[in-house]
């Protein structure tokens, strides 16, 4: 059983119980907004937070809440990515944004206007959060265009060589470097720096998705979230083979090569066991 983890989020000293009257705006996609079992429980937890200090108690809060039906699809394994969720009874946090209860490990994305299971981050070239389900994806992604980028800049290596070659290397360097300035000026053919544009492409390319596949991979083997890294938080870190198993699957190290290859993660973005559940066990 997963050990009770202490929250730290801040409450109001005086909070508006009013504010937590119902679910409306974390369901209103489902239309649950007007179900009693939805809002009861978040008049319950308004009715605590009423009377909290400034620093939450675990205690405090209510033992057991009923769970609407966004809650159980989400345990049941069915709920998409960007579902909004009520909390885990063992760890009850709150999101404002949402105006409901969150699990441990999640956060609020204010692009997608939810919150997100083990959010990482919001990725901005791909549009959507990067989180619990899609966190292997997101790493293959960058594992596969990284080797493309880097081979398509290998091939384009003789014609780089035949530039160097016809040219000065000053004038290949600018070509390099500004490429768009020495199209415009007619110094260089169209040919030529189109060679340039894509060679410049891929190497920042290559560049930019190596970086965050070694960042992302130092975080993969720790247990970490990008949000908890920041905060340098290594509660959930159990070990790198353990790490991996978690994020990937049991199927891990084929994970790599095809991303979508049936590997079901251990756990359900909900409960997560932490460092301290490990050592108890343990002893």
């Amino acid at each position: 059983m997963a050990a009770m983890e202490t929250p730290n989020h801040q409450l109001p000293t005086n909070p508006n119980p009013a504010s937590f009257s119902s679910l409306k705006p974390s369901l209103i996609t489902l239309g649950l907004g007007n179900l009693p079992l939805c809002s009861e429980p978040v008049r319950s937890f308004g009715a605590h937070t009423a009377r909290a200090p400034r620093t939450a108690d675990p205690q405090m809060f209510p033992a057991s809440l009923p769970k609407c039906l966004a809650w159980s699809q989400a345990e049941a394994g069915c709920s998409p990515e960007r579902l909004p969720v009520l909390g885990n009874q063992q760890y009850p946090s709150y999101c404002y944004q949402c105006q409901s209860q969150v699990p441990p490990r999640s956060g609020h994305c204010s692009v997608c206007r939810v919150c997100i299971l083990r959010r990482d981050h919001h990725c901005r070239l791909l549009g959507r959060c990067v989180g619990f389900h899609n966190y292997r994806h997101f790493l293959c992604l960058l594992l596969h265009a990284t080797g493309v980028l880097l081979h398509v800049s290998v091939l384009l290596g003789p014609a780089l060589s035949a530039l160097l070659q016809a040219h000065a290397p000053l004038h290949t360097a600018a070509l390099l470097l500004l490429p768009w300035l020495m199209l415009l000026t007619g110094r260089v053919s169209l040919a030529q720096f189109a060679l340039a544009f894509v060679m410049d492409t891929c190497v920042a390319g290559a560049l930019l998705c190596g970086a965050g596949l070694l960042f992302h991979g130092t975080l993969l083997l720790r247990g970490q979230t990008t949000w908890e890294w920041a905060r340098g938080q290594h509660s959930y870190d159990q070990g790198a083979r353990h790490n991996l198993q978690a994020a990937l699957g049991p199927r891990w190290a084929l994970i790599w090569l095809w991303p979508f290859l049936t590997s079901p993660l251990p756990g359900d973005g909900i409960t997560f066991q932490t460092t301290a559940d490990v050592g108890l066990m343990a002893s």
